[in-house]
């Protein structure tokens, strides 16, 4: 246990000295000792969500929920949409936030945190609950999934599409693992069993769904008209020139409509991670946040001057789109606030007791490959009670003789 320092309410503290994997071990630790809110680790990218994703669900034990709300691996203004894939996840889990507790973790890569999202009461109130001897009527279930974001097709492959034939509706809502298929009997939901999208084949049964809307705004004639309202007012230039403007009229989601989810909203309506998030919530971030935020404000910066001339894509400004480096400070430095570092605190209260690794690489030239190896692991046991653990990168590099 390396019980390192846990800030009080609205505080701040330090880790320091924190090698190897050391500072996932004491983001669980932190989790059990940290009672007002959950940990909310924010990363520099999406490579270090990746990294910490793995390290602590190594640590974590199995009643702990690990959250993660993915980047959209896209570039700011990108004329692309994330997967559909990665919008589902990201919806899926600002859901299941309203239910984060204590013990829980958030992994976060600082630029998603910089995103503006939707409002939490649009996700909330688009949620469509469905479950066996259910009246429902057709025509209203299309319109409420066509309002949601939901796409009809002709045969479900994806997440956010649905398909209905006759009394069947087959449908793949965000953030489920596969598709279901409705029976209905009249109006009555006789059956929902979960199929597998290649051989369209159906097996397990299945009481109750829920359904996320499959977007983060509405697309219905109502959100449609809001649109293009809001657009005549936040964008310059003859909208009639926009395929963006022009293609949302007809009722087509073009790709990169992600970077307009302004436009869908009023004034002030669109929300924060930290309005998702318990005001108590202990944030642990790198202590070159700062930093690292400014960079990322840069780069989004230098792209609007790229791509704001483009009379076809014409595209907000900043401000509308992500918070400033100062907005996300200025919330952070009235909560409470782990600091890491894997530098040498001058005060050892905030340093780890922990050593960088041994430098033990095999030394295949010499007649002892391992001979740096095999004298670690004689100190370790002489000094040590504990047990070593030797992890290999595939089965045939475990057999690689020692």
């Amino acid at each position: 246990m390396l019980q390192l320092q846990i800030p009080e309410k609205k505080s701040q503290t330090y880790w320091n000295r924190l090698y190897g994997s050391s500072l996932a071990l004491s983001i669980v630790e932190a989790s059990h000792r940290y009672k007002n809110g959950p940990p909310v680790v924010i990363v520099e990218d999406i490579t270090h969500a990746d990294t910490f994703t793995k390290e602590i669900e190594f640590y974590a034990d199995s009643a702990q929920r690990l959250y993660h709300l993915p980047d959209w691996e896209t570039l700011p203004y990108d004329i692309f949409s994330p997967h559909q894939d990665i919008i589902a996840e990201r919806l899926t889990t600002l859901y299941a936030l309203q239910k984060i507790r204590g013990g829980d973790i958030l992994i976060i890569p600082l630029n998603t945190l910089a995103q503006r999202l939707a409002p939490r009461s649009y996700i909330q109130s688009n949620v469509l609950s469905l479950k066996v001897k259910q009246q429902l009527d057709i025509e209203n279930f299309r319109r409420n999934l066509e309002a949601s974001g939901y796409m009809n097709v002709s045969e479900v492959m994806e997440h956010g599409e649905f398909a209905i034939r006759g009394s069947i509706i087959d449908l793949f809502p965000a953030g489920s693992t596969a598709p279901y298929r409705l029976d209905l009997f009249d109006d009555e939901i006789e059956t929902i069993r979960c199929f597998d999208p290649q051989s369209q084949r159906s097996d397990n049964k299945v009481e109750n769904i829920e359904l996320l809307p499959s977007r983060a705004f509405h697309t219905d004639e109502n959100g449609i008209a809001k649109f293009r309202a809001r657009y005549r007012e936040m964008l310059s230039g003859d909208p009639l020139n926009s395929i963006i403007y022009k293609s949302v009229s007809d009722g087509i989601m073009p790709s990169g409509i992600e970077y307009y989810l302004p436009v869908f909203y009023d004034d002030h309506e669109l929300n924060t991670l930290f309005d998702y998030l318990p005001r108590s919530s202990l944030y642990i971030t790198p202590l070159e946040l700062k930093q690292q935020l400014e960079v990322f404000e840069a780069e989004v910066n230098e792209r609007y001057e790229q791509r704001r001339h483009d009379i076809e894509r014409p595209i907000l400004s900043p401000e509308y789109l992500y918070q400033t480096t100062s907005e996300i400070t200025r919330v952070l430095d009235q909560s409470s606030i782990i600091y890491t570092s894997k530098n040498k605190n001058i005060d050892e209260r905030y340093n780890a007791k922990v050593k960088t690794p041994a430098d033990l690489i095999l030394q295949t030239r010499l007649e002892e490959p391992a001979q740096a190896l095999n004298s670690y692991i004689n100190d370790f046991t002489s000094t040590h009670k504990g047990r070593l653990l030797f992890v290999a990168e595939t089965s045939g590099r475990r057999e690689v003789p020692m």
